[in-house]
């Protein structure tokens, strides 16, 4: 691994414990335009030594409890969320928002969204944990795109299962603000 620029002042801040570790985003090498195409996220310890995060069961693997749904639902999205999903090259879901306009990424109209049969997410508290559902978008170049619900669990010890997806329907690219990063 090359030398890493981790940039702090964009630091990812989780309301779940994270054993000493800072999520941040970097780049190996230079940055480019558009900057989310270079980015990546690291966890970095006190002494300043970056570990690549790859995908989310690794960043759940520095958790040291989920404490309530709210914890939860923010590790979940952190690899489908508008905001960070791109720090996650390998992820092909993104979380959608229903809206009036579309103005930021992940915004999807209300016709599409009830078109597709998309729901807001929820999370509720079991004994052992949480059970998420979630509607997500699938990226890709396919046009209409899939719209998916996922049912997950995460333990109040950050293991995470995933329960199940069903694909709903699909989305219209019109109807959805879609990232671009290439």
């Amino acid at each position: 691994m090359g030398e890493v620029q981790l940039l702090f002042d964009l630091e990812i801040p989780i309301g779940a414990p994270l054993s000493g570790h800072r999520l941040v985003p970097g780049t190996e090498g230079s940055l480019g335009l558009p900057v989310e195409a270079f980015l990546r996220l690291y966890a970095v310890d006190a002494a300043g030594t970056p570990k690549r995060m790859r995908n989310l069961i690794d960043v759940l693997g520095l958790i040291e409890a989920v404490r309530s749904e709210e914890e939860a639902m923010e590790l979940l999205r952190l690899e489908t969320a508008p905001e960070t999903h791109f720090l996650f090259p390998h992820s092909h879901h993104i979380d959608a928002r229903v809206c009036r306009a579309l103005e930021r990424i992940g915004d999807v109209t209300e016709r599409g969204a009830a078109a597709a049969g998309y729901q807001a997410a929820s999370c509720l508290a079991l004994g052992e944990g949480f059970e998420a559902t979630r509607d997500l978008i699938r990226l890709g170049p396919s046009n209409p795109l899939a719209v998916v619900r996922r049912r997950e669990h995460l333990s109040r010890t950050a293991q995470y299962r995933l329960i199940g997806d069903t694909t709903l329907g699909a989305i219209d690219r019109s109807e959805i603000l879609l990232p671009e990063y290439e």
